[in-house]
């Protein structure tokens, strides 16, 4: 490939008159200038070579992959009586009844499939349970847990931990009376 080269503002200017267009360098970047129209609108065109083409097509690919994306999360967790049809709390307690089952939702944002919630009980200090739900589908909602016993709970404070992926997101205290 012969021929002569020539630069980027050299090719700019061949293309527009040099009223119309402004061209800046600023540490290596070319920011190009240009009024469009009566209204003097602005516009910015950034030029940095092949490689800043490079990183932007592969950060385009990485986040269609869900690399860069909005990372999961567990935003509330909440205790509750009952749980709906979508596993949001009916209601919100801090207290049960010594022969009621506890009831715990998280609600959720961004999941992935194949993560897994855990959440892992304990009457004081001693564990009693731990729970674990895998992800089938992405996106967001709540995530219910429920734990029960055939006879009556022991009176105390309680508390349950809920981890995502393994890592502990919310936890809450409770009390049985």
């Amino acid at each position: 490939m012969g021929g002569v080269q020539t630069s980027f503002e050299e090719r700019v200017e061949k293309r527009a008159p040099s009223k119309a267009l402004t061209v800046l360098r600023i540490d290596g970047i070319l920011i190009l200038l240009s009024k469009r129209g009566q209204r003097g609108r602005l516009g910015v065109v950034l030029r940095t070579g092949w490689p800043f083409c490079i990183l932007a097509a592969l950060a385009f690919v990485l986040s269609a992959c869900g690399v860069f994306g909005v990372a999961s999360s567990i935003d509330d967790i909440g205790l509750t009586t009952a749980l709906n049809a979508d596993y949001c709390p009916v209601d919100e307690v801090t207290t049960f009844p010594v022969d009621r089952a506890f009831y715990c939702s998280v609600q959720v944002s961004n999941l992935r499939a194949g993560s897994t919630v855990t959440s892992r009980w304990y009457f004081g200090e001693q564990f009693i349970e731990e729970i674990n739900y895998e992800v089938q589908s992405g996106g967001f909602g709540c995530v219910g847990f429920e734990l029960a016993t055939p006879n009556h709970w022991p009176k105390g404070g309680y508390r349950v931990e809920v981890y995502l992926d393994g890592h502990l997101e919310r936890s809450a205290t409770f009390a049985v009376s």
